[in-house]
């Protein structure tokens, strides 16, 4: 109960908290049943509460993600207690039925930890138009997540500073493409490599001003889509060069570099010169850079400011507000449990 006990004794002979036994997806760690992290998770969470929590985890795919959430989600006894989800189109749907609950009661009484951590602005876009709150942020941006990334050593052994320009840039690629910057004799190495999407181009059109993929105020208060603006022909016009040039690696063209862990293939083999990528990737944890340090243990990565255009402007990619991993509570279970766990 909520009365606290008069003495030790009545402490002491209180009944014993019901044992939780709460069932969540996860996106991430070891894929299998009654791993380690698992039984650590259920001991720290056990003494944290001071009940007996079983912890019964739902591995999602790394591919069709949103379709095995929405088989999930379709009947209440495949349905987790909470649920891990992107920016699923599903999830006013679920609103609408009733199988996630809200939990600003349970914020309220026990979440205060969650709710102090986020400020207003981003819990702002999570609240829904009826005043209630479904979901939990978990992935909330910072200001920019992406970062130019360099080799360090292929910048030292050419005898390179660190490119502050646009044209500073563009002379690097062309040096780590042409150079022989691996010291093996051949033309094998690119300047830049990424993923298909146009975020691995961002230095270029960034350094103009502009995102294709955005609408952009002008100084004159007007509103443009930064595709149509004349900078990103101009900024086109340089990536074709240097594609033909063989500077960008033509990987990049293709479709089946759409996936992070091509990408991260590439990444670790030593081969390429710059890309832009996040900033996590100079976590000690990341599975590019552990691979990239094993094949190439005198090779390193490291992360320049946005390289500057032909009037001065410079910028990163600045993130959305709003995250695109958010928890859940469905209708399966307590979401004072879930919101204490």
């Amino acid at each position: 109960g909520n009365n606290a006990p008069a003495n030790n004794e009545t402490a002491n002979t209180a009944a014993p908290k019901k044992a939780l036994e709460l069932s969540i997806t996860l996106n991430g760690g070891p894929k299998t049943p009654d791993s380690w992290a698992e039984k650590t998770l259920e001991e720290q969470l056990t003494d944290k509460l001071g009940r007996q929590v079983t912890i019964d985890p739902i591995f999602l795919p790394a591919s069709e993600v949103d379709t095995k959430i929405n088989l999930l989600m379709s009947a209440k006894n495949t349905r987790p207690n909470i649920l891990w989800t992107g920016d699923t189109k599903e999830y006013t749907k679920w609103v609408q039925a009733g199988i996630v609950q809200d939990l600003t009661p349970s914020l309220q009484k026990y979440g205060k930890e969650i709710i102090d951590y986020y400020t207003k602005d981003t819990l702002f876009y999570h609240w829904d138009s009826s005043g209630k709150l479904y979901q939990i942020p978990g992935d909330v941006a910072e200001a920019g997540t992406m970062t130019t990334i360099i080799r360090k050593d292929w910048l030292d052994k050419l005898g390179l500073e660190v490119p502050k320009t646009l044209d500073e840039f563009v002379n690097t690629l062309r040096a780590f493409t042409n150079d022989d910057p691996d010291g093996n004799g051949k033309k094998d190495t690119y300047g830049l490599s990424g993923d298909y999407f146009f975020r691995s181009l961002a230095p270029f059109f960034y350094a103009y001003g502009v995102d294709p993929d955005a609408f952009i105020k002008q100084d004159d208060g007007s509103i443009k889509y930064g595709a149509t603006m004349p900078q990103v022909k101009t900024a086109l016009q340089q990536i074709a060069q240097l594609y033909g040039e063989g500077v960008i690696d033509p990987r990049m063209a293709s479709a089946a570099n759409i996936t992070n862990e091509k990408v991260d293939e590439i990444y670790a083999s030593g081969k390429v010169g710059a890309f832009y990528r996040w900033v996590a990737n100079f976590n000690p944890s990341s599975n590019a850079t552990i691979n990239f340090k094993q094949s190439n243990p005198g090779g390193e990565y490291m992360a320049i400011d946005p390289v500057a255009g032909p009037d001065g402007f410079k910028s990163d990619i600045p993130s959305a507000p709003r995250g695109w991993c958010y928890l859940v509570v469905t209708d399966t279970g307590s979401a004072d449990d879930a919101v204490q766990v």
